[in-house]
């Protein structure tokens, strides 16, 4: 399974200081614009955002309470699916693809800042945990 790139840089969802934003934006870097794409059925902020087979996942995030639900737009078709849920909700999560799994690192419950880590398999359509990190956090950058 390649990680093949989507050929513009996107905003999604995030927080206008009032609500929790379902709308993506997105850059076209061959008109030099921003356009709004079709909008994410849930809105939700602070959501863990990568690049998996050629879609954009939108996992997790807040909308008042933290989310398990995960979204997956296809840039071909213009049109966001829900996929599996993660086992438990996270808001700040680190987001990172390594050979074809998508890791969802840390992030909050609501409750209290996380250290666990689960991997989703895309062919299986369902997430697993995997080694927990040493430090518990949100908000931080993740990359392979």
């Amino acid at each position: 399974m390649s990680n093949k790139n989507i050929n513009f840089v996107a905003f999604v969802g995030g927080y206008d200081g009032v609500s929790d934003l379902s709308s993506v934006e997105r850059y076209n870097n061959q008109t030099q614009q921003w356009q709004l794409v079709s909008s994410m059925k849930t809105p939700r902020s602070m959501a863990g955002v990568t690049v998996l087979n050629s879609h954009l996942f939108a996992v997790g995030g807040c909308n008042g309470q933290s989310l398990e639900s995960v979204e997956v737009y296809n840039p071909e078709t213009n049109v966001w699916t829900i996929d599996a849920p993660m086992k438990v909700p996270r808001s700040g999560v680190g987001m990172a693809v390594i050979d074809g799994l998508l890791y969802a690192v840390g992030g909050c419950n609501g409750m209290e800042y996380l250290n666990s880590v689960e991997v989703f398999h895309p062919q299986k359509k369902r997430w697993t945990s995997s080694t927990s990190m040493k430090t518990n956090r949100r908000r931080f950058g993740c990359c392979c």
